[in-house]
């Protein structure tokens, strides 16, 4: 099973056993589509000196056109968008382990991130336009070991 596969796995056990503890629950089948979609680009960093246990290097913020619209739960409110965003962060390698990434924005836990078949990047997709802000702090969480990004989101 390649590592797109088993990552998608994954991310639907969680959906399914956990969805309810990051605040969103959307189809585990879009998010899977969501993170190759093409997108819209919002933000992109610089760093090129990996930093922390997972050897973090960067960050890429797209924004994604939906099909259709799709009603999700943001912040305890059912919100219907046609828009959502993923943040790809790069460095590592990320292999998928029994713990999956855990995103954290500004120091609290977002979602959970795929990795890349090619181990490269971790991928997190989000219907709430607030979380993914100019100057968030990124963290990547493998239990209790963090990685933070050594740069904060630059949006345009």
């Amino acid at each position: 099973m390649d590592g797109f596969r088993r990552s998608s796995l994954i991310l639907l056990c969680l959906a399914i056993g956990i969805g309810a503890a990051y605040a969103q629950q959307p189809p585990p089948a879009l998010v899977a589509q969501l993170m190759n979609a093409a997108g819209t680009l919002r933000g992109q960093g610089q760093n090129a000196t990996p930093a922390g246990p997972h050897k973090l290097l960067t960050y890429r913020v797209h924004q994604l056109a939906l099909s259709q619209p799709i009603t999700v739960t943001v912040n305890g409110k059912s919100v219907t968008t046609s828009t959502a965003f993923r943040l790809t962060v790069t460095g590592g390698p990320f292999a998928v382990r029994a713990i999956p990434a855990v995103i954290e924005i500004d120091g609290v836990a977002a979602g959970a991130a795929l990795e890349s078949a090619d181990q490269s990047a971790l991928r997190f997709v989000t219907f709430d336009p607030a979380l993914l802000h100019q100057g968030a702090r990124v963290t990547v969480a493998y239990g209790e070991v963090r990685s933070d990004l050594p740069e904060t989101l630059n949006l345009h």
